[in-house]
């Protein structure tokens, strides 16, 4: 009888919560967050809708001043095992690091297993799910030189190499060329390719590498 009760309190939960920023604020000052997290661990049959709660905090200012209270960074960083939810992980992440970057990149680079696992995510995910991946996971390498520098001292710049060869998705590709100026044989393979953002983009950046006096300056492109 318990775990039903407990499937329809958290269904319950989730629709007052969904997109409604004010209502997800509450449930984290009423304690919600150990018991989601708790949900999330046994992995009880409705745990997808603690995971979509529990991310959806990481947009909340005063929600994440409680997630602070229960290693909510810690926690984002185990769910990126979670193959089904490991993109929504890395994006709570980017938001929270976008906010608070110090403290969030303390706990990222606290443990070698955080890194990583973020560069696991990166190589692992294929497909459009990609696509979706790209965008986050390049705010937090933007957003924290340690970081990036952590991902790449881990092998990051070859595996970026890797997934540009591989990717057929243009938007996904063009996020990864325009962020990632160091790899200058991929780009130079990528002037002839067949969509002409990417061949255009990687034209820029190699030009503005053979002049580093003018500084990058790559064109806008509009996708």
């Amino acid at each position: 009888l318990i775990p039903e009760v407990h499937n329809q309190l958290l269904n319950a939960l989730y629709n007052l919560c969904r997109f409604d920023r004010s209502r997800q604020e509450q449930a984290a000052l009423a304690g919600v967050i150990p018991h989601l997290q708790h949900f999330i661990t046994i992995n009880i049959p409705l745990k997808q809708f603690a995971l979509q709660i529990l991310f959806d905090f990481a947009y909340v200012p005063k929600a994440r001043k409680e997630l602070w209270k229960h290693s909510g960074v810690a926690f984002y960083l185990r769910l990126l095992k979670e193959n089904n939810w490991k993109i929504n992980a890395v994006d709570a992440l980017a938001v929270w690091l976008t906010h608070e970057t110090k403290k969030v990149e303390k706990v990222i680079l606290e443990k070698d297993a955080h890194i990583q696992s973020l560069l696991d995510v990166f190589s692992n995910t294929a497909g459009a799910a990609f696509s979706g991946l790209v965008e986050p996971f390049l705010r937090l390498i933007t957003l924290s030189k340690p970081i990036n520098q952590a991902l790449s001292k881990k092998g990051l710049v070859a595996r970026v190499v890797d997934r540009l060869a591989a990717t057929r998705d243009a938007a996904a590709r063009i996020y990864v060329v325009k962020n990632d100026a160091r790899l200058t044989s991929a780009l130079q393979a990528l002037t002839s390719d067949r969509a002409v953002l990417i061949a255009d983009m990687a034209s820029s950046l190699l030009q503005a590498f053979k002049t580093p006096e003018k500084g990058l300056q790559v064109a806008p492109h509009n996708v």
